[in-house]
């Protein structure tokens, strides 16, 4: 199914809930656990209708995995053998990219002109697993992002 970002992403970002079970095979318990969700997404930029900027082309390269929403770290409740809990997500833009690394690039286009160039068309991976402490057991979703969104034909 093709991940679309949301017509109204200004206001309301995407999200998605995440149903966690305690695995039954695993023992004892965990006094702190983290969940990290994190993502990417790479494109080889050749939408119709998207261009890169040129002062972007030097570093933005084709097949490349790039930050798509900013990582989130969410402390994990204690569950029973069994148990499941669901985790609601605000998946947020990742802009820091073009904000500090390169803003000259800002001169062309909005920080969300620039997150979408990377977007559209592109293949995204949303990834779940442990923090620091391992005591999760990862999982990885990938999809392909959609090629436009009404507005930006």
């Amino acid at each position: 199914m093709p991940v679309t970002p949301d017509p109204a992403s200004s206001t309301r970002p995407p999200t998605l809930t995440l149903k966690m079970t305690r695995n039954l095979a695993v023992p004892g318990t965990f006094a702190s656990c983290q969940l990290v969700v994190q993502s990417s997404v790479t494109n080889d930029f050749d939408t119709p209708g998207f261009s890169v900027p040129t002062p972007a082309q030097e570093w933005l390269k084709p097949g490349i995995d790039y930050a798509i929403y900013s990582a989130e770290y969410l402390p994990v409740p204690v569950l029973d053998l069994g148990e499941s809990v669901e985790i609601p997500i605000v998946l947020k833009p990742e802009l820091t990219t073009w904000l500090y690394s390169r803003p000259e690039v800002q001169m062309y286009w909005s920080l969300y002109e620039l997150w979408f160039s990377l977007y559209a068309g592109g293949t995204v991976k949303l990834y779940a697993g442990s923090g620091a402490t391992p005591c999760i057991e990862g999982d990885a979703l990938v999809a392909p992002a959609a090629k436009g969104v009404p507005g930006w034909e």
